[in-house]
Formats: C-alpha cells, sequence, structure tokens
C-alpha cells in the first residue's frame, strides 16, 4: 500500500514541475518577450517588417477580411515539433510563389517563445509574421494543444478533425473555409482546391 502511495506522490509531483521559461520572469524580464497586438486601426500588414504577433479570433477576422487576396491559408504549427518545423519552411517556399494566396502562420505557443521564433524567422528566411495565440484569450503555458482547440473553436465550428501540427484552414475570397487538414501537404493540394 505504501509503495501505490509512494508511486502517486511521485506522479503528483511530476505535474507541477514548472515549465524553466516560467522560472524567474518578473516585470523586468517580461518586457523582453513582450509581443505586439495587432492594430486593427492601422494597415501595419504592408509595412515589410516581419515579426511575432499576439492573436486571437477577432484580429484573425479582421486579418482576413483587410486581406486583398483571393485565397488565405492558415499554417497552425509550432517550432518544437519535428513534422511541423521542418516541412513548414519547404512548403512556405513554395506556396509564397502563389499570388492570389495569402498565408497566416499561426503557433499555439505563448510569449515566453518569442526568441525561439525569432530564430526559426531568421534560420529559415521566412517573410511572414508568426502569430501567437493571446495569453488573455486562450491562457499561459503547458498546453498548445489545449489553447489551439480552444482558438479553432472560435474561429470554425465544423473543424474538428483539425488538432495536430501542421495543420491548414483554407479560406477563399468570401472568407469561407473551403479545405482543412492535419498533417504534411504537399503544395499541389493548395493550388487544385483553388483551381476547383
Amino acid at each position: 500500500m505504501s509503495k501505490i502511495l509512494i508511486i502517486a506522490l511521485v506522479l503528483l509531483c511530476s505535474c507541477s514541475i514548472t515549465d524553466p521559461y516560467y522560472l524567474n520572469l518578473d516585470s523586468a524580464r517580461q518586457i523582453e518577450f513582450t509581443i505586439s497586438k495587432i492594430d486593427t486601426t492601422n494597415e501595419f500588414r504592408y509595412e515589410n517588417i516581419i515579426d511575432i504577433y499576439s492573436i486571437n479570433s477577432s484580429e484573425l477576422d479582421y486579418l482576413l477580411r483587410s486581406n486583398s487576396n483571393k485565397y488565405k491559408l492558415l499554417i497552425f504549427f509550432t517550432n518544437w515539433c519535428p513534422n511541423s518545423s521542418e516541412s513548414v519552411p519547404v512548403l512556405l517556399n513554395d506556396l509564397s510563389k502563389i499570388d492570389e494566396l495569402d498565408i497566416i502562420l499561426i503557433s499555439p505557443d505563448d510569449w515566453v517563445r518569442k526568441k525561439n521564433y525569432l530564430g526559426y524567422i531568421n534560420k529559415y528566411l521566412l517573410k511572414f509574421n508568426i502569430y501567437l495565440l493571446d495569453v488573455y484569450s486562450y491562457g499561459e503555458k503547458r498546453n498548445p494543444h489545449y489553447r489551439m482547440r480552444k482558438f479553432i473553436n472560435e474561429i470554425c465550428s465544423d473543424c474538428n478533425d483539425i488538432g495536430g501540427f501542421p495543420s491548414f484552414i483554407l479560406y477563399d475570397q468570401y472568407n469561407f473555409i473551403i479545405f482543412k487538414h492535419t498533417g504534411e501537404l504537399d503544395t499541389n493540394v493548395f493550388t487544385s482546391m483553388m483551381k476547383n
């Protein structure tokens, strides 16, 4: 009986270990992780500054409505998932050649991962902003799948099948979802969807 109690205590304690990113985050240290909010009052998207932004569902709606391209592709990814981090830059290179497509990169990670994503942008020479899910809307820490699910439920009532990295949601010019998928894809899938 005492062995079971000890095992239960060890398991319980292991669940409460704090992610090292969150240790010693006093207010002075938090400033370096500050992420800009999307300013829906000006045309920030047309500035040629690649950066990390915070996003929630209403700000995504603004991005979709303010876009002049015929199609918009949301790519949900992380820089710590091997499939996602390695396949997305290759796909972006091919997709960036499609003039009628706007690409929005969204990660479920929160503000403490900002430097990691700036490094990712520089490593792969990305020409796209990366949007991290808003801490105040979707919570902090630990569970990026929960944060992503909460966000996706707000933007799409029929997207229960979207749940891993990378995941894709393709919108048409009227902001209707015409395609959604979880897992790696080839550029040809998107070009054929856009032709239909």
